[in-house]
């Protein structure tokens, strides 16, 4: 069904591009313009500055922008993203102000052919650049979605701190995705709404499954132990090595783009990186594993997230075993029955171990009953009667 469109427009500050692993800003953008909302969401403009790993992503940038109009590209109805090409410098004060201009001028162009009497802004990325425009903007409403902790990624997280706290007063809700970010917030806005990590109910290993995962699962041998998602500094390969020794007799396949060194990767018999792959794709081979992995190391970062793999995990009813981050240990602590958590390489083994021989519906269904009663359209629905109670929108 085409979605109709209203009035009310959201000019989205992401901190990822469009076509990176599907997350949280891709999704509720999504979610939004299938409810009519006119979305313009302008791709991550960074919290800091270009490292030689970027490269890709750089070039991807400039393909996209030739390939696009003038930086536009509209991904469905009510959907525009922005490749914008800015000054790669996001706290000098000179490149600031020249990427404000610039920003302003796209948004301006993008709101000629749409008729909107209403605006709000919707901000995962707490930098100067994304503060100062919306101080032009001047929107009806403000709703500032708090990921994870980005101050252990900034060159200056000094200077992100101060500007993620005049953020956080001028917005109308401050939304946190984990009770850790939840507690820190309290401090500053006491009317913060927790939301948990959605998932798309489109979210499905129906239908026909993609050749290269045919192909794969039929060379390889069983059990086998899985992970979606992004390859990258926070991935624990030591931890991988140690429990791909203990249990050589499993395959563990890791499928997701590579964003670290290759010199990483873990070269085994048993071990298998296969790249990325399209999300609508994913269900296809979660279904494929006999038990879903989150092997992150612990730091400031990923003790402040709740990986999006994990509900996407729980879709497709399979167990999972991951490191003791602190916010899946809150969640383990409400529903035990729904992941295993460990620290050391014998303790994950062994979770896995017990994981492959979990063939009990019971848990299969609790944990797709779960995940069902999280799904973005549920949670934007809160969040909406939430903003709507402090504001006409």
């Amino acid at each position: 069904m085409t979605p109709r469109t209203n009035k009310t427009a959201i000019v989205c500050f992401s901190t990822i591009e469009w076509k990176s692993l599907y997350q949280t800003p891709q999704a509720v953008m999504t979610e939004m313009a299938n409810r009519g909302y006119q979305v313009l969401y302008i791709e991550t403009t960074g919290v800091r500055g270009v490292r030689p790993l970027d490269a890709k992503r750089i070039v991807d940038r400039v393909k996209n922008w030739i390939n696009s109009s003038f930086g536009f590209r509209e991904i469905e109805q009510n959907l525009v993203v922005l490749h914008a090409i800015l000054l790669p410098f996001p706290y000098h004060p000179l490149a600031v102000q020249i990427n404000k201009m610039l920003l302003i001028m796209f948004i301006k162009l993008w709101s000629l052919s749409r008729k909107m009497d209403t605006l709000i802004a919707w901000v995962y990325l707490p930098t100067p650049l994304t503060l100062k425009v919306i101080e032009y903007l001047s929107p009806k409403s403000m709703i500032y979605q708090r990921l994870a902790d980005f101050y252990c990624l900034a060159d200056q997280p000094d200077q992100l701190y101060g500007t993620e706290d005049k953020l956080m007063k001028k917005a109308d809700i401050v939304v946190v995705q984990g009770k850790g970010l939840l507690a820190d917030q309290l401090e500053h806005r006491p009317e913060t709404a927790f939301v948990l990590n959605g998932v798309s109910p489109q979210f499905s290993s129906s239908g026909e499954a993609p050749v290269s995962c045919l192909e794969l699962f039929s060379e390889i041998r069983r059990p086998v132990a899985g992970y979606i998602g992004a390859i990258h500094e926070y991935f624990d390969f030591d931890l991988i090595d140690e429990v791909s020794t203990i249990l050589q007799d499993i395959s563990f396949v890791f499928v997701g783009p590579r964003l670290c060194s290759s010199k990483n990767m873990i070269q085994k018999p048993n071990v298998y990186f296969v790249g990325e792959r399209q999300w609508r794709e994913l269900a296809h081979y979660i279904e494929r594993f006999d038990v879903c992995l989150v092997p992150y190391r612990k730091t400031k970062y990923t003790e402040s997230v709740v990986p999006s793999k994990v509900l996407e995990y729980m879709m497709i009813g399979k167990p999972i075993v991951a490191t003791k981050l602190n916010e899946l240990v809150y969640m383990q602590s409400k529903n035990s029955h729904l992941i295993t958590l460990a620290n050391t390489p014998r303790e994950f083994a062994r979770a896995i171990l017990s994981g492959i021989v979990d063939k009990d519906i019971r848990s299969r269904e609790s944990r797709i009953n779960f995940a069902m009663s999280h799904t973005w359209p549920q949670k934007l629905d809160l969040l909406l009667t939430k903003l709507s109670e402090l504001k006409e929108v």
